[in-house]
């Protein structure tokens, strides 16, 4: 790309980095080439912040009418799912890329958030039979059975449940690394659907404290430990790629062998992504990370 990078490009990208909205200047064409190897994939970030930025004060006002925030959510991000096309007509990534579009699935989320906090399946149902039994029976009544354990975690005790868990992460584990290796499968669509159920198949495993990957001896220090770091690398791996296709080809890797490329490639990338996320978590995220305590601390 023969590409004059200037300093209206620059004050361009610190504009859309430094206010969160990296997902505007892709939507808007605002973005170029440096932006999009250095930050473009911040486009999440900033949709995520976006959300919080609004959520949380929305919520703090109406702290006593949650579901109506949640629904308030669930119905705008709904509505622009579903009539994108009637907004930023010229704009074809505007339904990938708009906050909006995405508030249906924070809204789902927090829905489920806030559905396994305060309630429980089995409390519903004593409360639908004791209103056929006796509709005077008032739900303050029922308050005591807001945090009785759920029928949810009484599934995930039974050993029979277990299995069927583990065999559907390690379905899913095996399809998502056949789509690595660029194998297509049609069992699981790119839909708000599927992605919810998915999301709650990984809630779900959270709860249970029980995983697949502890069964193939993947629950390891070093793997728990990428975990810890996995902001960073999803950060720096757009660069660190950049950065490892450059040196190697920088070296004549590129041209002399292929397949060796293509390996050296992989681990090198994946190195320098590690790499610059630990310098990252240790010398710079841990500070903002202890500052959690405090604010634990004083509430």
């Amino acid at each position: 790309i023969q590409y004059s990078y200037n300093f209206k490009d620059f004050l361009v990208n610190l504009s859309f980095l430094f206010t969160f909205s990296i997902n505007f200047q892709t939507l808007l064409g605002y973005q170029n080439p440096v932006s999009s190897l250095a930050v473009g994939h911040f486009w999440s970030l900033g949709i995520e912040e976006q959300f919080y930025l609004l959520f949380a004060p929305i919520l703090y006002l109406l702290r006593n009418h949650i579901w109506i925030v949640l629904l308030g959510f669930i119905s705008t991000g709904f509505y622009f799912y579903y009539t994108h096309e009637n907004f930023f007509v010229g704009f074809p990534n505007y339904s990938y890329y708009f906050t909006a579009h995405r508030f249906l699935f924070f809204g789902a989320g927090g829905a489920l958030a806030f559905f396994l906090r305060y309630f429980s399946l089995s409390m519903i149902i004593n409360y639908i039979s004791s209103q056929l039994k006796n509709p005077k029976v008032s739900s303050v009544q029922l308050n005591s059975g807001l945090f009785s354990p759920s029928l949810l975690q009484k599934l995930l005790n039974r050993k029979s449940f277990i299995y069927v868990i583990l065999g559907i992460q390690l379905y899913l584990l095996v399809q998502a690394m056949l789509y690595l290796f660029g194998i297509k499968f049609t069992s699981i669509e790119s839909n708000f659907i599927i992605d919810i159920l998915v999301a709650l198949l990984i809630i779900v495993v959270a709860i249970a404290d029980y995983s697949v990957l502890y069964i193939l001896g993947l629950e390891t220090k070093f793997f728990k430990y990428l975990g810890k770091i996995s902001y960073g690398i999803y950060i720096f791996h757009v660069f660190s790629i950049f950065l490892a296709y450059n040196l190697l080809k920088n070296i004549g890797l590129k041209d002399s062998n292929t397949n060796l490329f293509y390996s050296v490639f992989l681990f090198l990338s994946l190195g320098i992504s590690v790499g610059l996320a630990t310098l990252s978590y240790h010398y710079f995220e841990i500070h903002f990370l202890k500052l959690k305590l405090k604010f634990q601390a004083a509430k």
